[in-house]
């Protein structure tokens, strides 16, 4: 057993071998706590250093694509403009009625119903239901659906049938389009 009373009677290495090891205690304990408290941040800060460096990377790809995606823009925003303009207003509406009527009397088809139902609100424009029925020839029928899809405005035609007249060799043309126009107060 080591007497901590008579230390100053101790020879001196031994003195001196306790006081080393007493400070090299001292200074583990001192060291940890610091290094500790050190450690935790540099830990942290290695963390932070990723997060930034992922940070960093996701920004210059998008530096880096942000000229493609401009060009993207720019051609989305010609083509809506270009959309823009095969809807009607809603006082253009009667205007196209009358050139589908008027297609079909080119044909010389007897149209039965031409019917306008009540629009339906979308996002940006509205959906107005269109009936349709005509009679006449299978030919003239064709080049009638041809001339719908050629009008400057979009009319889209749905749920066809197609059945024979009563009437001499002629076929009975039914449908329900759909004309788009734009929403005035969406614009």
């Amino acid at each position: 057993m080591i007497d901590t009373a008579t230390i100053a009677t101790w020879p001196r290495w031994r003195q001196a071998l306790c006081l080393i090891g007493v400070a090299a205690v001292a200074a583990f304990a001192v060291y940890s706590w610091v290094a500790e408290a050190r450690r935790d941040a540099w830990h942290a800060a290695k963390q932070e250093e990723a997060r930034l460096y992922n940070d960093y990377r996701s920004r210059v790809l998008d530096a880096v694509m942000l000229p493609e995606w401009r060009t993207q823009l720019a051609a989305l925003e010609t083509e809506a403009a270009r959309l823009d303009t095969s809807l009607p207003r809603g006082d253009e509406l009667p205007a196209l009625l009358a050139r589908i009527a008027e297609a079909a009397a080119e044909r010389g088809l007897a149209i039965e119903t031409l019917r306008l139902r009540a629009a339906v609100g979308q996002d940006h424009h509205h959906e107005h239901p269109l009936e349709i029925a005509v009679q006449g020839g299978f030919h003239a029928l064709g080049l009638f659906i041809a001339d719908i899809a050629a009008l400057p405005h979009i009319v889209t035609l749905h749920d066809f049938t197609l059945v024979p007249a009563t009437r001499n060799e002629t076929l009975r043309l039914t449908a329900t389009g759909k004309l788009y126009s734009v929403d005035e107060a969406g614009l």
